[in-house]
């Protein structure tokens, strides 16, 4: 197998050199002479690149020819002071370093010209650098170079005019291809003699296949391999990038051998609290001590002593694990010193069973004799009293600053009823819908006459005709006792109510209501009161000259069914034209026109006259065939059902042919008493026509079995008349 190498050097020529078997067949072939000295050679795949002080060339050894050249950077110092370094990262990329600036070199395959592909070289990025580029290597996706980098010396020279340029230590720095050729690490080397070199003392070299970069330099040679994990998360800590390296460590737990997951957790949280980002080191807890009794104690303190409890109070766990009670009280306390909102949703949110509820309350109660805002507190006390059963006293706080499941609780702890027997103000303040159906759905728990007696007492008159009022629309027999009360609340709350109230209830005294629509001018309701009670003139005096409404004059004396109230309102009409005018449009179909137009005065103007006495003449003639027509229909309705009755007393009834007479107590068809005929009740009861009248004469028949059954109390079936009937053979 032949074997083939490049070589090149100061005589400034590129020989490709071929060996055979045991050194027969050499060869040597000459590439490239003519350009000066060659100091930097690359070979990968088919291509080999090499540089001179000219700049990078390309040979193809499929073509045998040079593809590309590639010319050294403008204003790039002297090539004998900063020589080119070249490597090839893959088959078709090279990296270029010279001086202070990095090529990038990509070859590519062009359009088929001939027999053998054309290929082309494009450079796909330049960078610039702040240092000498002394070598260059490949690592991956990455690049390697190591740096040489100068700092200025000012003690000699304070105006900086002969400034001198001191070496520094040389760098090995990784750049990144993926992230906008970002340089992710930077590694000092430990080179003796550093001071006295320069960039060209220094040479990096890396072998295919293995992750290992070597720095030679005039007195030294140190290997760099890369980091391990526990290298990398060091070098992220040194930096303060602790939220990267845990999660580097989280990522990889597995592979830690230096480093502590919960250590560098530990660090991460101090750093945060270090430099006052304390919420997010509160946030990161629950992620890095997860479910660690110790470590939550721990950091608990740690947030108290700083006084930033607050900010670690929602992520403090309650389940898994449960800490102790006394770091419960921690929080709460700290929330009870100025932040009430807090205290109360903590309260809300944590179970009851993660401290001492006696505890909490007594230092609530404390706190609440000298807060000047004790709404919220109070509401976070009555929870806390639900939680020690103490159901009474969540009740009274509730309803004292009017919030809270009030109605729920009373439902739920039937006991606190007798809580709420003072309080019916108070809780139909709270919400007046659910407190009256609270109330009404439990009177025998709270009586009628406790709420009414409490309502009174206190004054709330309009919260007591709300109850009243809801309690006769419930049942009207409730409460008969406070009905004259609710004709007072009536007429002062709801007018609108009184009317059907009077009309509906009996157990107001009559003269008490007079007297109470009497002196508020509600003449509605006294035309009512006089018309149940009988006086019926009296009320329709009140319509003619209170209300002067025509129609309802009308329509009362009609609900009267008194005639002389008619001529009442004829009379009293006859000085009101829109009386007269009002009759003569609506009276017609009550009485006879005649009686009203004869004693309408001569000579009073009536608009509309005429067609005003048309209507009325009209309306009586149809009033009148009307009742005609209802006469006749009722007439032969009377016949037809006279009729049916005669024929049903004449149809006949089936009996028993064995039948026993209850009198003589012998069959009635087969004895010889049945000479005299049969008497057949509709109660199915058979007689001897000679046992019910043994004189002979005829009678008003009476069954005597139907008539003993009646005086012995029991439910007597209806006898009627008997059918007298032959004996018949069949």
């Amino acid at each position: 197998e032949t074997k083939q190498f490049v070589s090149g050097g100061r005589a400034g020529k590129l020989i490709l050199n071929s060996k055979g078997f045991l050194g027969f067949g050499s060869k040597e072939t000459v590439l490239h002479v003519g350009e000066g000295p060659i100091y930097a050679i690359s070979w990968k795949g088919t291509l080999i690149a090499w540089a001179n002080n000219r700049g990078v060339k390309i040979h193809d050894c499929d073509i045998k020819q040079r593809i590309t050249y590639i010319n050294r950077p403008d204003k790039s110092p002297a090539p004998d002071a900063y020589r080119c370094h070249i490597t090839w990262q893959s088959e078709d990329t090279l990296f270029i370093g010279w001086a202070d600036c990095l090529k990038i070199a990509v070859v590519k395959e062009g359009k088929d010209m001939g027999p053998t592909p054309k290929r082309y070289v494009e450079i796909a990025c330049i960078i610039n650098t702040d240092y000498k580029i002394s070598g260059i290597a490949s690592f991956g996706d990455y690049m390697v170079l190591l740096a040489y980098l100068l700092e200025d010396d000012d003690e000699d020279d304070p105006t900086g005019r002969n400034k001198k340029r001191l070496p520094e230590r040389p760098e090995l720095r990784i750049i990144s291809r993926d992230n906008e050729n970002e340089e992710i690490s930077s590694d000092a080397l430990s080179v003796i003699g550093y001071q006295n070199y320069v960039a060209d003392d220094y040479q990096l070299h890396a072998m295919d296949g293995e992750s290992l970069f070597y720095i030679m330099s005039p007195h030294d040679i140190v290997m760099a391999k890369p980091c391990d994990l526990d290298d990398h998360i060091a070098w992220l800590i040194a930096r303060d990038r602790f939220e990267e390296a845990l999660d580097a460590a989280q990522k990889n737990a597995a592979l830690l051998k230096g480093h502590k997951l919960l250590d560098i957790g530990e660090g991460y949280l101090k750093y945060l609290m270090e430099n006052g980002q304390v919420d997010t080191a509160a946030e990161k807890c629950q992620n890095i001590l997860k479910d660690d009794h110790a470590l939550w104690e721990k950091w608990i303190y740690n947030f108290s002593s700083n006084r930033q409890l607050k900010s670690i109070s929602k992520y403090i766990p309650i389940e898994k694990p449960t800490l102790e009670p006394e770091l419960y009280e921690l929080v709460l306390e700290a929330f009870l010193e100025d932040d009430y909102p807090r205290f109360l949703e903590t309260v809300e949110e944590w179970p009851s069973s993660l401290y001492s509820i006696k505890k909490i309350i007594g230092l609530v109660n404390e706190r609440l004799k000298t807060t000047r805002e004790p709404t919220v507190l109070l509401e976070a006390l009555a929870i806390l009293y639900k939680y020690n059963r103490q159901y009474d006293e969540a009740l009274s706080i509730y309803l004292r600053i009017q919030k809270g499941d009030v109605f729920g609780l009373v439902q739920e702890h039937d006991v606190l009823f007798s809580t709420i027997q003072d309080k019916v103000s108070r809780l139909l303040h709270f919400n007046e819908e659910k407190a009256l159906k609270l109330l009404l759905s439990n009177t025998h728990r709270i009586s009628v006459d406790v709420v009414v007696q409490q309502l009174e007492r206190e004054g709330e008159k309009e919260l007591l005709y709300k109850y009243l009022h809801a309690l006769f629309l419930k049942d009207p027999n409730a409460g008969t006792e406070y009905h004259n009360k609710q004709v007072e609340l009536y007429a002062e709350y709801d007018r609108e109510s009184l009317g059907p109230f009077l009309r509906q209830s009996v157990d107001y005294s009559i003269d008490h209501a007079y007297k109470i629509c009497e002196r508020r001018g509600y003449y509605e309701e006294m035309v009512f009161i006089l018309g149940s009670t009988g006086s019926a003139r009296e009320a329709l005096k009140l319509i003619i000259e209170k209300l002067g409404d025509v129609q309802k004059a009308i329509e009362f004396v009609s609900s009267q069914n008194d005639d002389e109230l008619w001529e009442d309102l004829i009379k009293s009409s006859m000085n009101r034209e829109e009386f007269i005018s009002g009759l003569l449009e609506n009276i017609g179909g009550h009485v006879d026109p005649i009686r009203l137009i004869s004693q309408i005065p001569k000579n009073l103007q009536i608009p509309n006259l005429r067609d005003r006495l048309v209507k009325i003449i009209s309306d009586y003639n149809l009033e009148m065939s009307l009742r005609e027509g209802c006469n006749v229909i009722l007439k032969a309705d009377s016949v037809e059902l006279a009729e049916k009755y005669v024929l049903g007393q004449r149809r006949g009834v089936k009996v028993d042919r064995n039948g026993i007479c209850a009198i003589c107590q012998e069959k009635v068809f087969m004895s010889g008493r049945g000479d005299g005929g049969y008497v057949v009740f509709f109660c199915r009861h058979v007689y001897h026509r000679r046992c019910l009248t043994p004189d002979g004469g005829d009678s008003n028949y009476r069954c005597v079995l139907c008539e003993k059954n009646q005086q012995g109390g029991a439910r007597a079936p209806s006898s009627g008349a008997g059918v007298r009937v032959k004996p018949s053979r069949a």
